[in-house]
């Protein structure tokens, strides 16, 4: 979220699209993964433990892939990244054409 403030103090056209792509992608990458959790939680009236999503990849392959790659996206990992890129590559060009006074 660090950058997505970079593109705001900026406030550019570039700075707010980048905003909402970044926005929109982190999102959609939460909804999906507390969906996925929904989906393979089994019980309702116990807390959910880590510990119950133990095999299932094997009892619901799609929904376990599903869970994976939005939360490789979450945390960023490559080919995962939200908006198939860093965010920081959507924020860092319009902050740094910013701070050098050219738009």
């Amino acid at each position: 979220m660090g950058y997505a403030l970079v593109a705001v103090i900026v406030a550019g056209v570039d700075g707010g699209a980048a905003v909402l792509v970044y926005l929109v992608a982190y999102t959609l990458m939460n909804m999906g993964a507390f969906a996925a959790i929904a989906m393979l939680s089994e019980r309702e009236d116990r807390p959910h433990l880590i510990a119950d999503l133990r095999g299932q990849g094997f009892k619901r392959p799609i929904v376990a892939l599903a869970l994976t790659v939005c939360l490789f996206s979450l945390a960023g990992v490559p080919p995962f990244r939200r908006g198939s890129r860093p965010s920081s590559w959507s924020s860092v060009p319009p902050s740094t054409r910013a701070s050098f006074g050219s738009r």
